[in-house]
């Protein structure tokens, strides 16, 4: 039985999922029915977390616990980091040696056995104190590695600070300012999760082979990895780069760009009609940042100078809106955050979404199998190797 066929798995529903939903025509996103806005502005990321694991609220003993428990995984493995020096002599791309290290840390899990099958269906919480381990190691995975590709040691973690704040603190050596700390503590939370991505449909197939969760957290990255997926907010700075070196306008630039069959990065997305409501809250920080001590205005002055000229080509009213990585890309530059780590702070935020849907995976699992519409040749004759 033949089908019609929906390349890239378009508008085809996979599964049932209560984590997020998206209202692309509204420009709404919710995680377990808030409004992204609601939990930008009241929860911090542990809270956010715990909110995506359990689809409820906790309450103040149960967050304290779960937070506190969070803080105190941040440390990672002598032998992980050892690994981390070897990716750095190595020069491995910064989410390679990521996905390589979430690896290793299963080695580390005294839940998971690497020789004996196993089913997670009946250990839920399991999965769940793996995802802590992946999530609360990630930001130390990350700011260790890009210091020791630089040449310098990487800064343990502390306890006693957000996760944001803890983030930037072991990235560059020092306690960062309250504006800072609160934005990255905001970005980590607002792209946690957005429906049934790439990179998410990546775990839950792989979560649905009964991998284990940090099999499954590695293969995701590979996915977010790819350039279509996960490093828009870096394409966007580079763009805006490619537009202050050129000799053109901003609307000169970006009319030829679309006159060639280009495209303008933090611009459109698969879902939203609109401007995507992360961009508003990323956008309020681009802002703040500017009008305070910190503030170096070129990069979004650029900024916004694109999204009037796209506003005037009246692309929006054809769902041609700014995404959430329009703004992320000149706030990270803001922060003097290297580049090519930008996909891995998205990692270290999604990666709370992926393990949710894992939760939903495991908890009622059928092995995700579907089918591609042969399209070759058939009944051929086979020509003896003389004869070819």
């Amino acid at each position: 039985m033949e089908g019609e066929v929906q390349k890239g798995l378009e508008g085809v529903i996979i599964d049932e999922s209560e984590i997020s939903r998206v209202f692309g025509e509204e420009g709404k996103l919710l995680l377990r029915g808030y409004e992204i806005n609601d939990i930008a502005e009241n929860a911090d990321y542990p809270e956010t977390l715990y909110l995506v694991w359990n689809g409820e609220l906790p309450t103040e003993e149960e967050y304290e616990k779960f937070a506190g428990d969070m803080a105190e995984r941040r440390e990672i493995p002598p032998e992980v980091m050892d690994s981390l020096r070897n990716y750095a002599e190595a020069n491995l791309h910064p989410m390679d040696a990521m996905m390589a290290a979430t690896v290793n840390l299963s080695g580390y899990d005294e839940n998971i056995d690497p020789n004996a099958p196993q089913t997670f269906e009946d250990s839920i919480d399991e999965v769940r104190e793996a995802g802590k381990n992946i999530a609360a190691k990630l930001p130390t995975i990350t700011a260790a590695y890009n210091r020791l590709r630089d040449g310098d040691e990487p800064v343990e973690p502390r306890e006693d600070m957000d996760t944001g704040e803890n983030f930037l603190y072991m990235l560059q050596d020092e306690e960062p300012p309250e504006l800072f700390s609160d934005l990255m503590e905001t970005a980590f939370q607002i792209h946690m999760d957005h429906g049934t991505n790439a990179s998410t449909f990546t775990a839950r197939v792989v979560a649905s082979t009964m991998a284990n969760p940090y099999e499954a957290t590695s293969s995701a990255m590979g996915a977010l990895a790819g350039p279509l997926h996960g490093a828009a907010n870096q394409d966007t700075l580079n763009m805006l780069r490619e537009i202050d070196a050129s000799d053109k306008d901003v609307g000169e630039w970006i009319d030829d760009t679309i006159d060639e069959g280009g495209v303008v990065y933090g611009y459109g997305h698969r879902v939203y009609q609109t401007k995507d409501p992360r961009a508003f809250i990323l956008q309020d920080y681009a802002e703040d940042i500017i009008d305070s001590e910190y503030g170096d205005d070129k990069w979004y002055k650029l900024a916004k100078e694109v999204e009037a000229h796209m506003d005037a080509k009246g692309l929006e009213e054809k769902g041609i809106a700014p995404n959430v990585d329009f703004f992320s890309g000149t706030i990270y530059q803001q922060m003097d955050i290297p580049t090519d780590i930008y996909t891995n702070l998205f990692t270290v935020s999604r990666v709370g979404g992926w393990v949710g849907h894992m939760v939903e995976q495991y908890s009622d699992n059928r092995i995700i199998r579907p089918r591609a519409q042969y399209t070759g040749p058939v009944d051929l004759e086979w020509t003896p190797m003389d004869e070819r």
